[in-house]
């Protein structure tokens, strides 16, 4: 599972349902049809923005595809 970096027009963030632990996740919907996951107990998740702040912006992101094919961010940056 190599990393790579991806730059898409985001036209929704929701907050999704948390981790098993209560941390937060978020789900980006991209102009493409593409949706992206924030991955589970990600510290770094807590410095997002609120998620209106992502929405009709330029978002890049660095992406794997899991086995079960959802794509899991590991930073965004708008």
């Amino acid at each position: 599972m190599s990393k790579q970096i991806a730059t898409k027009n985001c036209i929704e963030c929701v907050r999704g349902k948390n981790s098993i632990n209560g941390n937060p996740r978020y789900i980006f919907t991209f102009d493409d049809g593409t949706e992206v996951k924030t991955e589970a107990n990600a510290g770094w998740v807590y410095g997002l923005s609120n998620c209106f702040y992502y929405e009709d912006k330029r978002i890049t992101f660095e992406y794997v595809t899991r086995r079960n094919s959802q794509i899991m961010t590991d930073f965004i940056k708008a």
